[in-house]
């Protein structure tokens, strides 16, 4: 849709309707809910050196369409995005964080933790993913005063801003600061030492080198164990990421920068960098069981969200005070209940809940 062939909207596309069959070479085909007094532009491909006729054939079915609008805050993307949908369609809605983030929660008309976001469309509505930034410390304060540092050896670390202390500038791995080793001299070392309590589980940080090759190393520790899966790095390492795993508790942390005792002239930069510090600071929310109620063909379908891995049983009442179970099993933490079984038989009204077993 739209006025202008460069600026157009796109709502619906297909390649090749059966890729598996050859006699389907070049037949695509598409359904896709539309809306009445609105033009849509269809566009042709094919391959060089294909001459013939293009062949369209259609048929439109009278119904129901509500608009999606579907948006996602920084830090990550959406798919399927929004549009224009049939009245029962069941859309999965796919939150995809970036680097260095991760999926909150929807907002909107609807919200919930869950991802995948499964959603039967009845009515216009609006969604959006809400990503928020993984990075414990990126030191863009400027400082090392957002969490416990600490020092040890010779000379503590510091935070830089590229482009202003460093000639020629060479950039963080993420933002304009990072923190780099203390300058040193022949036999001695910087240490930068964070003590924290944790939830455990994946932690990273990234980290640059620059320092004679085979003799000054960058090496970390966790708990006062040097850490053999990150190795000792040395020479002209570039910006990279390295990721491990922390127990829950108490933790210490130690970055460390040393250079042997034989005098050498300066080689690079002559230091290690470090920035971008993801930990596992926030234990997992519990999540508030919420049940939703939509109208489907065979009666009503009962929509729970809760903690994953959990087990939840339907009850139901007549007068909120005495509950019974509910002779379904939930299935994807979903129930579909026929309003005319025996059961609703001389009701006036039912209530549902959702009890974790």
């Amino acid at each position: 849709t739209g006025e202008k062939v460069a600026d157009l909207q796109h709502v619906a596309s297909n390649d090749d309707a059966d890729p598996d069959d050859p006699d389907q070479r070049g037949r695509s085909a598409i359904s896709q809910a539309l809306r009445a007094g609105v033009q849509y532009w269809i566009a042709l491909d094919g391959y060089p050196g294909d001459l013939g006729v293009a062949d369209m054939r259609y048929a439109f079915t009278p119904g129901m369409v509500f608009d999606v609008s579907v948006e996602s805050s920084p830090g990550g993307s959406v798919h399927p995005g929004g549009g224009v949908f049939a009245a029962g369609a069941e859309l999965t809605f796919q939150a995809t964080p970036e680097d260095n983030f991760h999926f909150v929660r929807w907002e909107g008309d609807v919200e919930s933790t869950a991802n995948p976001l499964t959603l039967a469309v009845s009515k216009d509505f609006r969604l959006r993913a809400v990503f928020e930034s993984s990075i414990s410390d990126g030191f863009e304060s400027g400082d090392l005063t957002s969490m416990e540092y600490s020092f040890r050896g010779d000379q503590p670390w510091e935070v830089i801003e590229w482009g202003m202390d460093e000639e020629p500038p060479v950039p963080s791995f993420v933002g304009n600061f990072s923190a780099r080793a203390g300058r040193i001299g022949d036999g001695q070392s910087s240490s930068l030492i964070l003590r924290a309590e944790v939830a455990g589980g994946m932690a990273s940080f990234d980290f640059r080198v620059s320092s004679e090759k085979g003799w000054d190393f960058f090496k970390f520790y966790i708990n006062g164990e040097i850490d053999s899966d990150f190795e000792k790095q040395s020479g002209e390492v570039p910006w990279q990421s390295y990721e491990f795993v922390l127990p829950p508790g108490n933790v210490e942390l130690e970055w460390c920068y040393s250079k042997d005792n034989v005098s050498s002239s300066q080689l690079g930069d002559d230091t290690a960098y470090l920035d971008n510090l993801s930990l596992p600071f926030d234990r997992p929310k519990a999540v508030v069981p919420r049940l939703f109620v939509d109208v489907v063909p065979e009666g009503i379908k009962l929509r729970i969200e809760g903690e994953l891995g959990r087990a939840y049983q339907i009850e139901s009442s007549e007068n909120l005070a005495d509950w019974s179970p509910f002779d379904v099993e939930p299935v994807n933490n979903e129930v579909v209940i026929e309003v005319s079984g025996p059961e609703f038989e001389g009701s006036q009204q039912r209530f549902f809940r959702a009890v974790i077993q």
